[in-house]
């Protein structure tokens, strides 16, 4: 299980969860750097980031904002740090707690973080949101999701300030 909170994180799976953590890094986005890198993430995590942030096919925002990251591994281990101390795991594509239902899906995330234990599959409501929402939308959004999760639909956010 790719818990982080064990520290059996794979290097490919750091490299996924450095590379998510950076704004404006979608799936898509995510896929085209796979092939950049050949396949393997793990090769980025491995190589200074100055060293190959000019090349990689991202939008200039998202190649902004990695140029302040040293390495990968450094921004997966604060990633990993922040999720341990909140009790939040990660459930990474292809893994037992990634919902099956997600897999070949277009633009399902690579990953999910989440709190508690998977169970079989339910009911459930994906809230996708803006990193950097419009004012006055976090109060909708909440009142949103609890009153979805009042009727008993488990409600997965998969961007961490709007949703919660």
């Amino acid at each position: 299980m790719a818990d982080t909170d064990t520290g059996t994180l794979t290097a490919e799976h750091r490299a996924c969860l450095a590379l998510w953590a950076v704004p404006g890094l979608g799936p898509r986005t995510l896929a085209a750097v796979r092939v950049f890198a050949r396949g393997d993430l793990s090769r980025l995590a491995s190589t200074p980031v100055r060293d190959w942030v000019s090349d990689v096919p991202v939008p200039p925002a998202v190649r902004q904002r990695l140029a302040t990251v040293a390495s990968l591994d450094e921004l997966a281990s604060q990633v990993d740090s922040a999720c341990a101390v909140a009790g939040i795991r990660v459930a990474f594509a292809g893994t037992p707690e990634h919902p099956a239902r997600l897999v070949g899906l277009e633009d399902a995330p690579p990953l999910l973080f989440y709190r508690g234990e998977p169970g079989p599959p339910r009911r459930r409501l994906a809230m996708v949101g803006s990193r950097h929402p419009d004012q006055g939308f976090l109060p909708f959004a909440r009142t949103f999701a609890r009153k979805v999760a009042e009727a008993g639909v488990d409600v997965l956010r998969t961007v961490s300030q709007t949703s919660h």
